[in-house]
């Protein structure tokens, strides 16, 4: 630890007129550490912090200021003194606030976490916030010396001239009290995170130093300082603290107040003191007035031995670590460690006054030994020694230009006298009693000294002050570092320098690989690695190294030693590209990948180094790889033995001549083993996994055999073929054998198919496929079948494929045997119903009737009822009818009708009741040419699209008791109205709630203003069983009906646009009968009352549309009254007008009419309207007296007067049946018809279903086609 002084003020001179000292009483520093605030006299002095330059001088106090102290966020700070004023202050210099006291102020403090502010005086305490007007104050029984807030702002201790250390919590309400038996003086809370719990600091002046716990505990062992401390303050990490008083000097000491080392010595008390924050840096005030600024930097302390080294922490701790083991233990001195040593089993702590020498506990179990033990001899030293070391049994101090070498035993044994001072000191082993020193000097000069010689040996010389020294292992190379940092490495044996850098400032040779060094240069955040006579490596690691071993790495940075694993991949890379496979072997037993140990075996085995490359992969666990080098030096030493054995030149004795005939065996075992490398390198790149290159040099050795071989052994028989093609000797199809026999013995089924049928023999390998069936066989022999063309070969795959259940490849068989009723079967069964109809309605096949007959019974029934099950009903119909079945499809069609209506699917029991309809419709008018079936089936076909009807207005009736509806009354009330009209007398179809009926439209129509509609529909429902939960409503509302007028709103009651009566809103021929059980006139009652027409109702909103029903007149036919509705109208009724200029006059009644140009349409629809009415009259003259209802009948030339855009047609359903005809009575309103259903719609509501659901809302068919009129 090194303090070194900054800068320093004198102070303010003692006052002239009763030279009093002007006193440094406090000193505090910006949170962020630039800025520093000093009380001296009645001055606030504000420094900046980096230089000692005086910012403000600052003279708002009256009297001497005896306190400051900085908030913390760094913008204000205050200060208070003898005037008992307390200023706060801004970081700028200017006073924002002022407050006093009735006695002076001693102490000012603000809470490290808020903005409060504590302002002690001898009698009391003030808090004051900026949230706050003014200053609440809070007595104490003494005078308070010293005040400090714990780290969380939650509490605040105050020492007192008593002796007593109050803690009170931010409120100002006493907490716990500590008494102490003389006046505190100073305090402090301790920042160290890994403290249990708030420990204070408490400087008294019994000379003691004691610290407690927040609950008033003690914590740790009071401390004696022998001087009354007067200030003491904490280091940013809590590890150390500084102690200043009476003994002149401000002092580093351990947490525990233990004394480390003098920061500064004065000549006048130390009165105040402050730690900067987050800087090892002291300001220190003393009695006298001068203030200085001191900056402590902490050097690392450490050793290294082997595979042990040891660090100094806490300037009071020694951990030795142990590598290998990764074990630690930490020596507790309690003292300032000066320096350490370590050598094998001792370690020597230098402490201020001695020296302690441990040693290992020797114990009896395995395993590393971590037990230092203290041992009873001590080495006093006195004075400042520079350097230490240790051997066995002595230590060594180098004091300046002298190096003592002290026994354990038996102090100063010898010393030795040197040219110049000793800067380097290091024990370089050897025998017990024995050991040698590596000494380097001031001068340059490196020596060798052994203890038990007192003349030193000179080694090498360099051109300044040796600053770092390291030898290597074998004592062969010595690297040295002069005060240029200039790095040279010499050899020992001829003195030269080997290597050479500059700006080095550490060096370490490796103490397990003697050619490896590594150094770091200054201010450079990179380490050197330099091996052998290779390039220099960089490594980006920050720090001076100090050590290596093997692959660790000691490195200092900022006062802390490292262990960091140096990866040797690149120096095993430089070596290996080098071919030094020994060296390459040595680097990477230091530690290096799996991958760097396969890269050195590979290269070592290519170049035939066979033992690092055993070696090698003995560290892989690459067993195969150790086999072929063993089976390789075998074969060596066998060629070198039979060289020498048919060398010419031995004799019939078998001895040679000496002096010829042993040099002429070594070169014939050389070439012996030369012929085989080509072999081996074969051999090495088949096991590498490169087997073309392995195969292309056995090829180049003259081994083809080896190489078709090889390609054999991995099964890679078209490799095998093409190098057993480039040979003569070979026959391509005997390996082609030789492959299909190999392959079924290992029973290896799907091979020797492949092998067979590459050899022509396919149905030998459909066979073995079929008998075995192991794999992927069904694909093995799909492949085949598609590329064989023989029917017996065919039809054996096929067979097979059935007997495993591959119906999908029996197919694909079939098909290319062309057998189409085999195919058709397993079309069924897998229900590819796509394919299977299409072989079947295949035109081009010759397919007689009988069969087609067969398939349409064996294919569309099942496939009718698959659809059937997938709720494919239209085209489940369409398959019965193609199977022959339409009682089936009936009989489905009624059952998917039950089952809606049973389930409430109102709207899908009208679906499938028009469905049945349909399907009646077409089962009849399929039976025979004539119209008598149909005729027949028309009661059946009219009652099922009237249920069509009712269902489908029955499912709105039904949303209206759903807890949200989005239907409007309207279109409610027209429902209702629609049902009890359309059900007359009857009884209501399975599922029709006649209650829910007359409920609903007894709701809407007293919500329309219909009341006497309404007083109809309660008096009903109080005949019949209605649901308990309605009955109170309904009661009530029958009681407020009778409050409203007995008549409808004429704008509800429906007009018939055939007759124009005005109808009431029930037909009041179904009103005696209407809703009942009697059996009455099974007619729909929704219909005009005056002349019969029915009401032809949007079904989307159940309004009446207005649409006049009309057929042509007998002997016109549908096409030919189509034509003439397509037709222009006639020009008519010109002889009524007269054209005068460019309008025409007329007259109605007593009013003359101008009708300007394009007017001229209007008359030629009043003329079409004339002939329309005229036959609509002559139709209800008719139908006078006669209690049946007759549509209109019209003329050819009725029909060639009307307009196509108001005329729709209904077309047949059946054959023989006629088209129906209806005219629109008001062109503005769009209607639209949809064909499928012969259901009529409001033209925008129509387009919106059918765009939202795209089908129609009614029959459900998707292509609506055209739906507009003629």
């Amino acid at each position: 630890m090194k303090p070194k002084l900054l800068w320093t003020d004198p102070g303010l001179p003692p006052r002239r007129e009763d030279n009093v000292k002007a006193t440094v009483y406090a000193i505090a520093f910006r949170p962020d550490g630039t800025q520093m605030v000093v009380a001296v006299s009645n001055l606030v002095l504000v420094y900046a912090t980096s230089d000692g330059d005086l910012v403000h001088r600052l003279r708002g106090h009256k009297d001497v200021v005896y306190t400051v102290d900085y908030a913390r966020d760094g913008l204000r700070f205050a200060s208070g003194g003898a005037d008992k004023t307390v200023i706060i202050w801004n970081h700028k210099g200017d006073g924002i606030l002022k407050f006093t006291h009735n006695e002076s102020i001693q102490i000012v403090c603000y809470n490290p976490t808020t903005e409060q502010l504590a302002s002690c005086t001898a009698t009391d305490m003030g808090m004051w916030s900026k949230e706050q007007k003014s200053v609440t104050k809070h007595k104490v029984y003494s005078k308070i010396l010293c005040a400090k807030w714990n780290n969380d702002g939650q509490y605040i201790a105050l020492g007192m001239y008593n002796g007593h250390v109050q803690i009170r919590e931010k409120n100002g309400q006493e907490y716990k009290v500590i008494e102490k038996t003389a006046p505190v003086w100073c305090m402090a809370w301790s920042p160290a995170r890994d403290d249990p719990c708030d420990l204070l600091a408490v400087g008294c002046w019994n000379q003691t130093v004691s610290f407690y716990q927040l609950s008033g505990a003690q914590y740790l062992k009071e401390r004696r300082v022998h001087f009354y401390p007067c200030s003491l303050g904490y280091f940013t990490g809590g590890q150390y603290m500084v102690i200043g008083g009476s003994d002149k000097r401000a002092s580093l000491c351990t947490r525990e107040a233990v004394r480390l080392k003098n920061i500064c010595e004065l000549d006048e008390w130390v009165w105040s003191l402050a730690v900067r924050p987050r800087q090892p840096a002291v300001a220190v005030g003393s009695y006298g007035g001068a203030i200085s600024m001191w900056t402590v930097e902490f050097d690392a302390v450490y050793a290294l031995d082997g595979d042990r080294f040891a660090v100094r922490e806490h300037m009071t701790d020694v951990v030795v670590h142990h590598m290998q083991a990764e074990k630690r233990v930490r020596i507790k001195s309690r003292d300032y460690v000066r320096g350490i040593a370590v050598s094998k089993d001792r370690l020597a702590i230098m402490l201020p006054d001695r020296v302690n020498i441990y040693e290992l506990h020797k114990r009896e179990e395995a395993g590393v030994d971590m037990h230092y033990r203290l041992r009873k001899e001590r080495i006093y030293v006195s004075g400042d020694c520079g350097k230490l070391g240790v051997t066995s049994s002595h230590v060594i101090l180098a004091r300046k230009n002298k190096l003592q070498l002290h026994g354990f035993t038996k102090p100063k044994e010898r010393e030795w006298v040197l040219d110049a001072e000793v800067t380097c000191l290091k024990v370089d082993g050897g025998p017990v009693g024995k050991e040698g020193l590596l000494v380097g000097l001031a001068d340059g000069a490196v020596l060798k000294i052994y203890i038990d010689n007192p003349f030193p040996i000179d080694m090498v010389k360099t051109s300044g002050a040796v600053r770092c020294l390291d030898t290597s292992g074998d004592r062969e190379r010595l690297a040295v570092i002069n005060d240029d940092g200039r790095l040279q490495v010499f050899d020992l044996r001829t003195k030269d320098v080997a290597f050479s850098a500059e700006g080095a400032s550490s060096v370490s040779f490796n103490s397990q690989f003697d050619d490896m060094l590594c150094f770091s240069k200054k201010d450079v955040d990179e380490l050197y690695v330099k091996t052998g006579a290779h390039p220099v490596q960089q490594h980006n690691i920050r720090g001076a190294v100090i050590g290596f071993v093997g692959a660790k790495l000691f490195v200092v940075a900022d006062q802390n030693v490292s262990v960091i694993d140096l990866p040797q991949s690149a120096a095993l890379a430089q070596h290996v590209d080098a071919k030094e496979f020994d060296k390459a072997h040595r680097i990477a037993c230091l530690g290096v990948t799996a991958a760097d140990w396969r890269r050195l075996a590979n290269a070592a085995a290519k170049n035939l180094d066979l033992a690092t490359a055993r070696a090698s992969y003995m560290r892989v666990h690459d067993l195969r790889q150790i086999e072929l080098l063993n089976s390789m030096e075998v074969r060596q030493q066998q060629a070198s033995s039979s060289a020498a054995l048919n060398s010419p030149e031995k004799g019939k004795d078998g001895k040679g001549r000496r002096d010829r005939g042993g040099a002429k065996d070594k070169e014939a075992e050389k070439k012996a083993t030369e012929a085989l490398e080509p072999l081996f390198q074969a051999e090495l790149l088949a096991y590498a996994g490169l087997y073309q290159e392995a195969a292309k040099a056995y090829t180049r050795a003259g081994h083809v055999k080896l190489a078709i071989d090889l390609f054999a052994d991995l099964r890679q028989w078209e490799e095998a073929k093409l190098f057993a093609a480039s040979s003569d000797s070979i026959d391509t199809r005997d390996l082609v054998r030789r492959q299909a026999e190999w392959a079924e013995e290992v029973e290896d089924w799907a091979a020797a198919a492949d092998m067979y049928v590459s050899a022509g023999d396919a149905m030998r390998a459909v066979k073995l496929l079929g008998e075995h069936q192991q794999g992927n066989w069904t694909e093995q022999m799909a492949a085949i079948a598609r590329s064989v063309t023989g029917e017996d070969v065919l039809r054996q795959c096929a067979r097979c494929f059935l007997a495993a259940g591959e119906d999908a490849l029996a197919r694909e068989v079939y098909a290319k045997l062309d057998d189409v009723e085999a195919l058709l079967q397993l079309y069924v069964r897998k229900q590819q119903w796509a394919e299977a109809i299409k072989l079947a309605e295949d035109a081009s096949a010759k397919f007689s009737n009988a069969h087609r007959a067969k398939f349409d019974q064996t294919l569309y029934l099942p496939y009718a009822e698959w659809l059937a099950l997938h709720d494919r009903f239209d085209e489940a119909l369409e398959a019965y009818r193609k199977s022959g079945r339409p009682d089936m499809a009936q009989h489905m069609m009624e059952q998917l009708t039950c089952n809606a209506v049973v389930e409430s699917r109102f709207k899908d029991a009208a679906y499938y009741y028009w469905l049945l309809a349909s399907e009646t419709l077409h089962v009849a008018s399929g039976e025979s040419g004539d119209d008598v079936a149909v005729a027949k089936i028309m009661p059946a076909y009219s009652a099922q699209l009237h249920k069509a009807d009712l269902y489908y207005a029955y499912n709105f009736i039904e949303s209206f008791f759903l807890p949200f509806t989005p239907l409007q009354p309207e279109v409610l009330f027209q429902c209702a109205r629609f049902l009890v009209n359309g059900l007359g007398a009857r009884e209501a179809p399975h599922g029709i709630s006649k209650v829910k009926i007359l409920f609903a439209l007894a709701k809407q129509a007293k919500h329309l203003g219909a009341y006497k509609l309404a007083r109809f529909a309660y008096d009903k429902l109080q005949h019949m069983k209605v649901p308990d939960e309605w009955q109170e409503q309904l009661d009530v509302d029958m009681l407020t009906i009778h409050s409203k007028p007995v008549r409808d709103n004429p704008e509800l009651l429906p007009v018939c646009y055939r007759c124009g009566a005005a109808n009431a809103l029930l037909n009041p021929a179904t009103n005696a009968a209407t809703l009942s059980n009697k059996v009455g006139d099974e007619r729909s009652r929704d219909v005009c009352t005056s002349c019969g027409h029915p009401f032809v109702r949007s079904f989307l909103n159940f309004e009446i549309l207005p649409l006049v029903e009309f057929i042509p007149e007998a002997p016109l036919g549908d096409d030919e009254a189509l034509e003439l509705i397509r037709e222009a109208p006639p020009e008519t009724g010109r002889d009524r007008r007269k054209l005068r200029g460019q309008w025409n006059e007329s007259k109605e009644g007593e009013a003359n009419v101008m009708s300007m140009g394009g007017d001229d349409d209007a008359y030629d629809d009043d003329d079409a309207e004339d002939l329309f009415n005229k036959c609509i009259h002559r139709t209800l003259s008719n139908q006078e007296g006669v209690n049946s209802y007759a549509p209109v009948t019209v003329d050819a030339e009725t029909l060639r007067s009307l307009r196509r855009e108001h005329v729709f047609q209904c077309k047949p359903r059946a054959p023989g049946m006629r088209a129906t005809y209806y005219k629109s009575a008001i062109a503005d309103v769009h209607i639209a018809i949809s064909q499928s259903c012969h259901r009529f719609f409001h033209e925008e509501d129509f387009e919106f279903q059918v765009l939202r659901d795209g089908a129609c809302p009614f029959s459900r068919v998707k292509d609506v086609g055209d739906f507009g009129p003629c």
